[in-house]
């Protein structure tokens, strides 16, 4: 079952933050990347090329955590453990043109436009989380 979010959290998720990205080196030390996300049904998903060091990083540890800050106020943020669930390279020049759609306007990213980068999509399941800056009720 999925984990679910109050949906004061919900909404927050849907606006365009950024998300920290932590992954495991191969000794064992922390990998940081700031990333590009989006939360759908309970599951984060990000894009990436299966050159990057974060890609590397899952294929050997699916173990994350994820710190998804607020633009406009970075003292507010949702931090969260989870587990890759899911790496799929069907659709992932679509799905980073949507990302691309939602962070900066351009239907189109831009770093890539004739489609030639090894893309994959990242499905992570979120196990628990903690936050800042948002009220309980």
């Amino acid at each position: 079952m999925a984990m679910s979010f109050p949906q004061n959290i919900l909404d927050f998720l849907k606006e365009p933050n950024f998300m920290v990205l932590g992954t495991v080196r191969k000794d064992g030390t922390p990998q940081m990347t700031i990333v590009w996300f989006e939360h759908e049904s309970g599951t984060f998903k990000i894009s990436t090329t299966t050159q990057r060091v974060k890609y590397k990083n899952i294929a050997k540890n699916p173990n994350v955590t994820m710190l998804v800050y607020d633009r406009g106020n970075p003292y507010r943020y949702l931090q969260i453990q989870g587990k890759v669930s899911d790496i799929a390279k069907e659709g992932a020049h679509d799905f980073i043109d949507k990302l691309s759609g939602r962070y900066t306007g351009n239907a189109k990213y831009k770093n890539d436009p004739d489609r030639k980068e090894d893309r994959a999509i990242i499905s992570i399941e979120p196990i628990r989380y903690s936050s800042i800056g948002f009220p309980t009720s």
